[in-house]
């Protein structure tokens, strides 16, 4: 790693869910889906260390089974659904500092809804994101599925509108500005940075852009049966 900086690779993954009960280590290509993460993230030249941060024994067993490290549960107060990412994150990097005396000076969060985020996407964007002296953050990207520009509201009178803000005029796909979305696979920040400024998302905010297929997000059945479609799809292609 540049300046031989520190990475820790954090995955994320508590017990609870709404769409999919257990949906981080529901089944997806014979393995549980939080191992793919575990996997592309062990894989990594330059994460350092990958942990586990949940609040389940369950999940926490079957992270270990494929060789990441739990150092901890986190608290339920912090898993539950109102809790954010960053509540993991500043609890992962306060029990590293004070129990295990480490401190790295970068986090790279995935999240184990990324399936197919692999080991290359994240040493591109580590890569990216070190040799950028001006950033402050990293956060992949893909293009929208759906055009914003072609999205509208119902109003309070129950009549549809255009979005606040848009320049609507264009109407032809070849014409519309291009825009992108946060895909939720891969997360960068130097772990001063993310305390000073609590979020993701700032200023000098770099990208990296990944292919849709790469950037599926499990969040609802839907997105499972999709993914498992994409990797029947790749297999009877070998």
């Amino acid at each position: 790693m540049k300046n031989n900086k520190t990475v820790l690779g954090l995955i994320t993954a508590r017990g609870g869910s709404k769409g999919i009960p257990w949906k981080n280590i529901v089944d997806l290509g014979d393995k549980p889906l939080i191992a793919w993460t575990i996997e592309a993230s062990l894989k990594s030249k330059f994460i350092d260390k990958t942990i586990v941060s949940t609040d389940s024994e369950e999940i926490a067993n079957i992270a270990k089974r494929y060789s990441a490290d739990v150092p901890f549960l986190r608290p339920h107060e912090l898993a539950l659904d109102e809790s954010s990412s960053y509540d993991a994150i500043f609890h992962a990097l306060d029990w590293l500092n004070e129990i295990e005396k480490k401190e790295f000076d970068i986090i790279c969060l995935l999240q184990p809804t990324s399936p197919f985020r692999n080991q290359i996407h994240i040493d591109e964007a580590i890569d990216k994101f070190a040799k950028n002296n001006d950033s402050q953050s990293l956060i992949s990207i893909c293009v929208v599925d759906k055009n914003p520009y072609w999205m509208v509201a119902i109003n309070e009178k129950g009549y549809l509108e255009h979005l606040k803000g848009l320049n609507t005029e264009a109407n032809r796909r070849q014409d519309l500005m291009k825009v992108y979305q946060f895909n939720g696979a891969i997360y960068i920040m130097g772990t001063s940075a993310i305390r000073k400024y609590k979020q993701f998302m700032t200023e000098k905010t770099i990208y990296y852009l990944m292919d849709r297929e790469s950037s599926v997000d499990i969040d609802e059945q839907l997105d499972l049966e999709f993914a498992r479609f994409l990797l029947e799809k790749k297999r009877n292609k070998k």
